[in-house]
């Protein structure tokens, strides 16, 4: 999506935002759908910035319209030459819509620029508009692009990748080859956000990860948060952060001290640094961390780390009171974690924790069909089955029968192939006889 050069980053991200945002319920992702016939956002900005400039052009004319009729003969050559423009222009207008049947969508900028950057065929400069559908290279140094909101993505060199258009709700990024780095704000807000490799797809949120596609493999890294990996067979692998897992291999396995720490040196490079401090200590010496030597070691502490903390604290809890079958004192502390941090990931993927505790554990059907429900509208991704058919399950328990076929046969056309499938149809076919 191309922007005004005068508007900066945070203006044009509300830009977006306010397009995008709908349902604030869940307080973290929108929908697309109120839009008239699920207009493109570029169209929309962009109609808005022709608007602004066609009104700026006719204000101007009508000041100086009184002076232009004392110079007629000035007037003739100005139009004279106004139409040889027109002509030249739609001329080569009309060249160029034979040799391209559609008009280029932009969506992002390069932020950064230190190499070969190719967008399409043409060479890139820093703040040129990221097109979308076309491929992105990079044959020589790296490059740092931007897009909306909150996602950076640094490529290396001999890396090729692409950005797909917006279609419901979910914005695609493919890396072809090459090695990337991925910055996700986790309190974003906008379109969900997935990576396309050619050996499986990562569903994102809030994380730092680095994918390198080679022709053999196709490896990712996760340096912070967590991202679920589905493959290309359909399964799916959820990767935690200190981890890397092989593609073709299907095998995870744990950073070495000495990787986490190489990892690290280019995350002080890319300013990345502290985003990750801890979940790179934790995987190095987590008691170090936690006594201050990230600090001693000139790595700026992360911010909001006492949430971080509390977060991990409550997590701690709740997998000891799961233990002890405490299910009442479990969905407390889910709750609690999802109010301290609402828009954070573990937040989001804790609503369908929280709703498979209502559902099996307190018979609470009204409270678990609520948090599937603002799971499925947050954006996220990559607990979609779960959700949809714990859904499907709440209003089973609330004897709401025809919701519930409704919800199995949407279930059953999406997700064909999900191992909760055979079981879902079992259930229509015992509601439809």
């Amino acid at each position: 999506m191309k922007r005004n050069q005068n508007l900066d980053a945070e203006q044009f991200d509300r830009a977006v935002l306010d397009a995008f945002l709908d349902d604030t319920d869940c307080g973290a992702f929108g929908t697309i759908d109120t839009l008239s016939k699920r207009r493109d956002v570029n169209d929309i900005l962009m109609l808005a910035s022709e608007k602004e400039s066609a009104t700026a052009t006719l204000t101007a004319s009508s000041k100086h319209s009184s002076g232009l009729i004392g110079f007629s003969s000035a007037a003739a050559i100005v139009i004279a030459a106004l139409t040889a423009i027109f002509v030249w222009y739609t001329s080569n207008k009309s060249t160029e819509s034979s040799s391209e049947e559609h008009p280029t969508t932009w969506f992002g900028e390069v932020q950064n620029l230190g190499g070969t950057l190719y967008l399409g065929n043409q060479p890139a400069v820093p703040n040129a508009p990221l097109p979308v559908e076309k491929t992105i290279r990079i044959d020589e140094g790296t490059a740092m692009l931007r897009l909306p909101t909150g996602i950076a993505w640094h490529m290396e060199q001999n890396t090729h990748g692409e950005i797909h258009s917006i279609k419901d709700n979910r914005l695609e990024v493919t890396v072809h080859q090459g090695e990337s780095w991925f910055n996700v704000d986790p309190q974003r807000m906008g379109p969900a956000f997935s990576v396309q490799t050619p050996m499986g797809s990562i569903d994102v949120t809030g994380t730092i990860f680095v994918v390198n596609a080679k022709e053999d493999d196709t490896t990712v890294t996760l340096l912070k948060g967590e991202v679920w990996i589905t493959l290309e067979s359909g399964r799916r692998m959820r990767l935690k952060a200190g981890n890397l897992v092989h593609l073709r291999k299907q095998s995870q396995s744990e950073l070495s001290k000495q990787e986490s720490a190489d990892y690290h040196k280019r995350l002080v490079a890319l300013k990345w640094a502290k985003e990750t401090s801890l979940d790179v200590a934790d995987n190095t010496e987590a008691s170090s961390a936690m006594n201050g030597s990230a600090e001693k070691n000139g790595v700026a502490h992360l911010n909001g780390a006492a949430s971080v903390l509390t977060q991990s604290q409550l997590l701690r809890d709740i997998r000891s009171q799961r233990q002890q079958h405490n299910w009442g004192k479990v969905a407390d502390l889910y709750q609690r974690l999802i109010r301290n941090a609402p828009r954070s990931e573990t937040a989001i993927v804790s609503r369908v924790s929280l709703g498979e505790v209502y559902l099996t554990k307190l018979n609470r059907f009204g409270d678990a069909l609520t948090h599937f429900n603002k799971y499925l509208k947050s954006g996220h991704t990559a607990l979609l089955p779960e959700a949809s058919i714990g859904k499907c399950r709440a209003l089973r328990g609330m004897g709401k029968h025809e919701k519930e076929m409704k919800c199995l046969e949407n279930f059953i056309a999406t997700y064909p192939s999900a191992f909760q499938t055979p079981d879902a149809k079992t259930r229509l076919d015992k509601l439809t006889r």
